[in-house]
This record gives C-alpha cells, structure tokens and sequence, in this order.
C-alpha cells in the first residue's frame, strides 16, 4: 500500500554534524520524510518529516519509519497521508550555502485507501483501489526550508493549484523545482 518509491534528488551539504565538518547527503522523499546521512560512514544523522505523515507511527533508532498498521477490510477505508502523488516528487530541493538551508517543493495531500475499489463515475478522475483524494478536500503544496544540521523547518510558503482545462487534472502549483543560488 505504501508505494513511495525513493527517486527524488539528493543534496550534498557541507555542514557541521556534532561539532565537526562533515559530508552529509540530504534527500526529501514522496514517503514524507527529509533523511540525512554521513556520506563517507553511511552513518544516519536524522529524518523528520517534510509533510503531513500517518502511514508511520515513529523513527526507529536505525532512522527507519516504523509503519502504521493499516485497517483495510472490505467494509473499511484508511486515512493515509502523503496521498498517491507522495510528499514530493521529482521536483529537485536545492541548498543555500548563505542561509544555510535546504528549500524543497512539498504536497499537502490525504488520500483514502479501500481494498474494494470505488464506484466508477463518468467525467470524475477515477485510478481504481488505489488512494483516492478525498471528495471536496483540496490539496496544497508549500515550498519549505529546513535546516541540514537539526532537521528544523523554518518556513513554508504555501501554493494552491488551480483547475487546469480537464475535469480529471487540476494543474499542480507545488510540481516545481527551487532554485537557490549564493553570490
């Protein structure tokens, strides 16, 4: 059910990780989280979320997501978010040597999960037993600033899509990349 494959762009930061200079890889996921790790030890630092998460329930010591056993019976639904489109998606982040900050394009979507697909209207967007976006409820995206060294987010400046000429696919403001540059 959770299927946020792990494709997004990572970025290496030069920063100091407990009071030394280190390499750290930093990668935002369509599971919702923002990981960083020690790029020559392999050695995790830290994952926070860069979304709204339900589908886990905590961070392991290893940094892995502990999962949220999920209710699909065929009377049932789950709430889980990110939805299908993920917490992000391949839009690429980009890092600010000046404002030491990472900044990357996120989604504000819930989805609902049966195990019997819904019933098929004609004219609605229809993608069978997998997440369907709640009816009436709206996604959003943001473009957010977290810092390298301790995961905190600074910021977040949200964007709301408006309906592109179809009746099926809105035209998504969050699906862009951000740029940052350093003079």
């Amino acid at each position: 059910m959770y299927d946020y494959d792990a494709t997004q762009i990572p970025i290496l930061v030069d920063a100091d990780w407990k009071g030394r200079p280190r390499k750290l890889l930093v990668q935002v996921n369509r599971n919702g989280f923002l990981t960083s790790w020690i790029v020559l030890r392999g050695s995790f630092c830290w994952l926070s979320p860069s979304s709204k998460v339900t589908w886990a329930k905590g961070i392991g010591p290893d940094g892995r997501p502990v999962t949220e056993r999920a209710d699909l019976s065929l009377s049932g639904s789950t709430h889980v978010c990110p939805g299908t489109p993920g917490g992000t998606n391949w839009y690429s982040p980009s890092y600010n040597p000046q404002t030491e900050l990472v900044y990357v394009s996120t989604r504000e979507q819930c989805d609902l999960y049966t195990a019997a697909p819904p019933p098929f209207a004609p004219g609605q967007r229809f993608i069978g037993s997998a997440g369907n976006p709640f009816r009436g409820e709206r996604g959003w995206g943001a473009v957010r600033a977290f810092d390298p060294h301790t995961a905190t987010r600074f910021g977040s400046s949200k964007l709301y899509s408006h309906l592109g000429p179809g009746p099926c696919q809105p035209q998504e403001a969050w699906s862009s990349p951000e740029i940052s540059t350093a003079i």
